[in-house]
């Protein structure tokens, strides 16, 4: 309901950075979602506009999420664009983390916004790629997460330069989510955190996370005791760190499966891990379908330590 509110014109364009098939982690899954909603709104023709090289996997699904897709090549690796970039990155502002290829491509991307109604951006960091008066009249951004509420729980100490560092991400944050139309949040405590900064109700749009499953079917006794499900991410790896420290310890008398799916299989916290003696540890890597592997375990783990948003693999 809130995407067709938010949609009451027909030609809409979505930016996404990557490729979102095959999906591999829950950034992808939701803009997945979202793109196959407003794909299926009868006032809606969506253009999908993905940055970087597109997957076997995108070419094939891309008929099921929008009208059409464009790919935008990425700026040449380490040439001006790279350089400025690894600078801006240097100061530790996440906003600018992309500000130099955004710059780059608003001249290709201006031509595929010609004729939109609304233009949709993934990340608020890729607000270069709108001036700011195409932002404030057409432009949406899809927030995923609050960067310095992030920011906030990775950096955990209240030391000065930590705080600075929060406030000064804040305060461009803000200013840059300012600049757009509307604001999508996932969750009811995002809406909160930004009107307690004096932004309007009316510009911040709540979707949830719009997800589609397949049906749940559990068929036999389940093999494994526990599954996590997550992408390769500083988060993720804590998460692992944190279920073993604390879960096979309450269990230490009897043996337990610990499967684990998704990227961060391939990560190497393994190589570096004491896996508790009690725990046989199955990496399961990329899987091709979810719902039959939760139906093959008893407990979902969702211990999530650090960072924000709505985690997509608890909500799976």
């Amino acid at each position: 309901g809130s995407l067709d509110a938010m949609t009451g014109k027909r030609n809409v364009l979505m930016f996404f950075s990557g490729s979102i098939l095959p999906i591999v982690q829950g950034s992808d899954r939701y803009i997945y979602e979202v793109s196959r909603n407003l794909h299926g709104c009868a006032n809606v023709n969506l253009t999908l506009v993905v940055l970087g090289e597109p997957s076997e996997a995108m070419r094939k699904g891309a008929k099921d999420i929008c009208s059409k897709i464009v790919w935008l090549p990425r700026p040449r690796r380490w040439g001006v664009v790279d350089i400025v970039n690894k600078l801006f990155a240097r100061c530790g502002i996440d906003m600018l983390h992309s500000y130099a290829n955004a710059r780059a491509l608003r001249g290709k991307f201006a031509e595929l916004c010609a004729d939109q109604d609304l233009i949709l951006l993934n990340y608020a960091e890729w607000f270069p790629l709108l001036p700011r008066d195409v932002r404030s009249r057409k432009g949406v951004v899809l927030t995923l997460d609050i960067g310095w509420y992030r920011k906030a729980s990775f950096l955990k100490s209240q030391h000065v330069l930590n705080r600075f560092s929060v406030w000064l991400n804040k305060w461009v944050e803000l200013k840059v989510l300012r600049s757009f139309r509307r604001i999508v949040v996932l969750a009811d405590y995002e809406r909160k955190l930004l009107e307690d900064e004096g932004i309007s109700t009316e510009r911040i749009v709540e979707t949830g996370v719009p997800l589609q499953f397949d049906a749940f079917r559990r068929t036999g006794t389940p093999i494994y005791d526990f599954l996590l499900i997550g992408g390769c991410s500083y988060q993720n790896e804590e998460g692992v760190k944190c279920f073993l420290s604390r879960v096979p310890p309450l269990l230490r008398d009897r043996q337990i499966t610990f499967a684990v799916a998704g990227s961060i299989c391939k990560s190497k916290i393994w190589q570096a891990l004491t896996v508790p003696e009690n725990v046989e540890l199955r990496l399961l890597g990329y899987v091709d379908n979810l719902a039959d592997v939760c139906a093959q375990a008893k407990i979902g783990v969702g211990t999530v330590p650090y960072g924000s948003g709505i985690k997509i693999k608890v909500v799976e």
